[in-house]
C-alpha cells in the first residue's frame, strides 16, 4: 500500500485539477454563450428596424423624388442622394445579417456542431 499512495496522490491531485480545469472552461462558455445570446439579440432588433421601418421609409422618399422630378418639380440631385441612402441602409442591414450568422456560427461551433 505505502508504495501505491504517492501514485494514489498524484492521481487523485491529478483529477483535481483536471475537474477545476473543466469547471473553469464551462464557466468561460457559458459567459461566451450569454454574450453571443445578447449580442444576437440586439442584431435582430436592428434588422427588424431595418427591415420593416428604415429601409420601407427610404423607398417612399426615393419614390416620392422620381415622382416630384417627373413632374418637374424635384431635381436629379435628390433622386441621387434618396438613392444613396437606400442603398447605405440595404448594405448596413446586410452587414447586419452578416454579423448575425456569424454570431450564430460560433453558437453553433461552441456546442461542437459543424456549421453546414
Amino acid at each position: 500500500q505505502s508504495r501505491q499512495a504517492p501514485k494514489l496522490a498524484e492521481s487523485q491531485q491529478l483529477y483535481k485539477s483536471t475537474q477545476s480545469d473543466l469547471i473553469f472552461k464551462k464557466k468561460n462558455l457559458e459567459t461566451e454563450l450569454h454574450s453571443l445570446d445578447r449580442r444576437i439579440a440586439a442584431t435582430n432588433r436592428q434588422i427588424k428596424i431595418y427591415s420593416s421601418q428604415i429601409i420601407p421609409e427610404l423607398q417612399q422618399i426615393k419614390t416620392l423624388a422620381n415622382a416630384e422630378y417627373s413632374a418637374g418639380k424635384g431635381n436629379v440631385l435628390a433622386i441621387i442622394d434618396a438613392d444613396q441612402a437606400l442603398v447605405r441602409s440595404q448594405q448596413k442591414l446586410l452587414a447586419l445579417n452578416v454579423a448575425r450568422a456569424r454570431a450564430l456560427i460560433e453558437v453553433r461551433y461552441i456546442y461542437g456542431e459543424q456549421p453546414q
